[in-house]
């Protein structure tokens, strides 16, 4: 799970920043971490996560 910072310039010209919600990302990787220590030597399939986000516009990121 990785973060995003990537920013966007809409047609408007006004500007938007991806905003992770760390809380959740930390939620979800706790989770993933207890169900492998909870199945003690099992093998495990890739699991494909997203962690919740949102769009913020921000002066910074318009100039």
């Amino acid at each position: 799970m990785r973060q995003s910072g990537a920013a966007g310039l809409r047609r408007d010209g006004r500007s938007h920043t991806v905003s992770t919600d760390l809380n959740d990302l930390a939620a979800k990787a706790v989770n993933l971490l207890r169900k492998r220590i909870d199945e003690d030597g099992t093998d495990f399939k890739p699991e494909k996560l997203t962690a919740d986000f949102r769009l913020v516009r921000r002066e910074s990121t318009g100039r």
